[in-house]
């Protein structure tokens, strides 16, 4: 994916275990946050810890695909009136997917922007078991 510049106005898809979803690039305010709440947490902050992690699904995801609420019906995303970060409550409800910690080692991975560490877990420098990349329609404008 090197030589591509991607704006914060696309999303990338990615399959991540049995669901679908699209991500963004960061903001520059949202990789100052995030970055500092990752910090803290990094230095044995508990709380710190979990508030990147919210940040993180916060601020990364876009869509969701192939997940249904509990009356089996499309779970759709509820954005904020900014419409580019979800809502608080929506975050919740992802924090509690079984694919949780995956979308939070994704999103947070955005710091580092759109490459190929997307992909790698940050603490075992490994593949994440269960994610690619959806190539054939990875970008799409917002």
């Amino acid at each position: 994916m090197s030589g591509i510049i991607y704006s914060t106005d696309d999303t990338i898809k990615l399959k991540v275990d049995d669901i679908e979803i699209s991500i963004s690039p960061l903001t520059f305010q949202e990789k100052r946050e995030l970055s500092s709440k990752l910090l803290l947490g990094t230095g044995g902050n508990l709380d710190a810890a979990l508030e990147a992690s919210f940040l993180a699904i916060k601020y990364g995801v876009k869509e969701v695909f192939n997940l249904k609420n509990s009356e089996g019906k499309p779970y759709k995303l509820k954005f904020e009136e900014n419409k580019r970060h979800l809502t608080d409550t929506c975050v919740e409800d992802l924090l509690n997917i079984k694919q949780n910690n995956k979308l939070v080692q994704i999103c947070s991975q955005l710091l580092n922007g759109i490459n190929s560490s997307l992909l790698i877990d940050p603490v075992t420098g490994d593949n994440i078991e269960g994610v690619e990349l959806l190539e054939d329609d990875c970008i799409e404008k917002k």
